[in-house]
């Protein structure tokens, strides 16, 4: 009996997840994989030097029934246009209208979910995750990718409230996704109290020191650098084959953590 327990709790797994703001995951969309290009007629109906987002949400509604699949699969995980984080983590879509099937989907992301973090509170969410899994800041350290970095838009997207409410109502599994573990994130910061803000303030200089480090031309960049010690952290060294990986894309990770799980 104590060997069946011992071997069961050496593989407890934790789920973790990131969530983003929904409008803004959308414009990300459009600009990154260039979405438009899924609903025909929408790029002829873009008045010159307006984002093509603006168009769409001016009538998603007309626009959603319209929308074209890709003919690749591996294509149909990345072109999404409504309630896309809660498809991701199961929701069918048969239930987004169904508000009583999208609070029962986020009661139940609530209780499997050992972290769901907030991209526009990353290094709270991520120093939050540190604390919870016992780790070091050389675990959570981050970098924007190359594609990230690059992206300078010309057009921003001009949103009226009319068309974000617009949008919201559509996406409403999504908005009630984010709302709620927003909220809870914003909850544990403030319990955290004096000493987990000045954890994530001093993460933050961490993580750009190694930035700065990483980014630097090689003929610069010393062999290694060595973060001290801190209340909140063990030392920890950064060297070039670290920074070889730092801040590699999707492409380069997703095999490797895919042959790992397996």
């Amino acid at each position: 009996m104590y060997m069946i327990i011992d071997i069961f709790l050496t593989f407890i797994f934790r789920y973790i997840t990131i969530l983003r703001e929904p409008l803004r995951r959308l414009e990300s969309a459009f600009k990154y994989f260039h979405l438009q290009r899924r609903f025909p007629g929408l790029e002829k109906q873009t008045r010159h030097g307006t984002p093509p987002v603006v168009t769409y949400l001016t009538r998603p509604g007309y626009w959603d029934p319209r929308y074209r699949q890709p003919k690749r699969i591996s294509d149909k995980e990345h072109f999404c246009f409504r309630n896309c984080m809660a498809r991701d983590l199961g929701m069918k879509e048969k239930d987004y209208d169904n508000r009583t099937a999208v609070q029962e989907f986020v009661q139940g992301i609530e209780k499997e979910f050992t972290t769901v973090m907030i991209l526009e509170y990353l290094s709270e969410s991520l120093v939050l995750l540190k604390r919870r899994m016992c780790w070091t800041f050389h675990d959570i350290l981050y970098t924007y990718g190359r594609s990230s970095r690059k992206q300078r838009y010309k057009r921003k997207a001009h949103v009226t409230s009319t068309m974000k409410n617009r949008f919201y109502n559509r996406n409403y599994a999504d908005v009630m996704l984010y709302t709620r573990f927003k909220e809870s994130l914003q909850r544990q910061i403030k319990e955290g109290g004096t000493d987990f803000r000045q954890e994530v303030m001093h993460f933050k200089r961490v993580n750009k020191d190694v930035g700065r480090y990483c980014h630097a031309k090689k003929k610069k960049r010393p062999e290694k650098i060595v973060v001290p010690k801190s209340k909140w952290s063990d030392a920890f060294s950064v060297d070039r084959p670290f920074c070889g990986r730092y801040g590699k894309s999707r492409k380069y990770w997703h095999p490797r953590l895919q042959s790992a799980y397996h």
